[in-house]
């Protein structure tokens, strides 16, 4: 009876695990990263932290990058080698937007940014309004 009852009792215990598990997987996750910095070195870690965001939270990540000040060199056309893995990242509910402020600033009109790229008047009040809506940051 002992070994009937402790059986049960480690049955209901993985179950719980196992279910407990599956529901963290299908958790929406928002994330908002922050690029500030125009050094292709760090602008590869940003996309290397992207991708393994996607991997490891899974098919119902979004993820928001907000370019501005030097990190706009990220979503200019001209001379990227992190395009292709961007627009493939762009499939994925990722969604990289350039600051207007600094497109004005620095003299960067909407088509010399890479096409799936979007705008927004402040990249800074942007990242504000996504905390503001629980997403997490994530400053590169």
């Amino acid at each position: 009876m002992k070994c009937i009852f402790l059986s049960y009792t480690m049955l209901t215990i993985l179950l719980s695990f196992s279910i407990t598990s599956a529901m963290a997987d299908s958790k929406e996750h928002l994330v908002v990263v922050e690029i500030t910095s125009g050094d292709q070195k760090q602008l590869g870690r940003a996309m290397n932290n992207i991708e393994s965001l996607q991997k490891s939270l899974g098919d119902k990540t979004k993820i928001e990058v907000v370019a501005l000040g030097e990190g706009l060199k990220f979503l200019i056309k001209a001379n990227n080698p992190l395009a292709d893995r961007m627009k493939i990242a762009s499939t994925h509910n990722v969604n990289f937007v350039a600051c207007e402020n600094t497109m004005k600033g620095q003299n960067v009109v909407k088509s010399q940014l890479l096409d799936f790229s979007n705008t927004t008047d402040s990249g800074v009040a942007e990242v504000v309004r996504r905390e503001e809506e629980h997403w997490s940051y994530l400053h590169n």
